[in-house]
């Protein structure tokens, strides 16, 4: 399983520590994890949509604080997201209505918006089954 986690904030507002993400590693420590933001290098979005493509599973956590925040490299990765012709996992904490209307309704994508951390780790659990 490929996981991205993209945090989508305003411009000069960084978060380094990200436990959902640590939590994460240690209760799925086979996963490929990637962490990108909307001000990410090109190489580094690259990267992420390749291990995307790729993936057997694959699923993006977008973690949006506001609404209007910029999309950035997320835009590239709704892309190859919703061309992957396997299923993909796709969770929006926060609301972000482009992404919503992206994700919505879509044969290949599971998509789940505002899970509680409980929720989101089951989401995972099952899809990885």
């Amino acid at each position: 399983m490929v996981l991205v986690y993209v945090e989508l904030r305003p411009a000069g507002v960084y978060l380094y520590q990200k436990p959902l993400l640590e939590k994460l590693k240690q209760q799925f420590p086979a996963g490929v994890y990637l962490d990108i933001d909307a001000f990410s290098e090109d190489y580094l979005t690259a990267q992420a949509g390749r291990l995307l493509a790729e993936a057997d599973k694959s699923a993006v956590y977008f973690a949006c604080t506001e609404p209007e925040a910029p999309l950035g490299p997320a835009l590239r990765l709704a892309e190859i997201i919703i061309r992957r012709p396997a299923s993909s996992l796709v969770v929006l904490q926060g609301q972000q209505p482009r992404l919503e209307k992206l994700f919505r309704n879509r044969e290949n994508i599971i998509f789940a918006q505002n899970p509680s951390e409980e929720e989101f780790f089951q989401l995972l659990e099952n899809f990885c089954l």
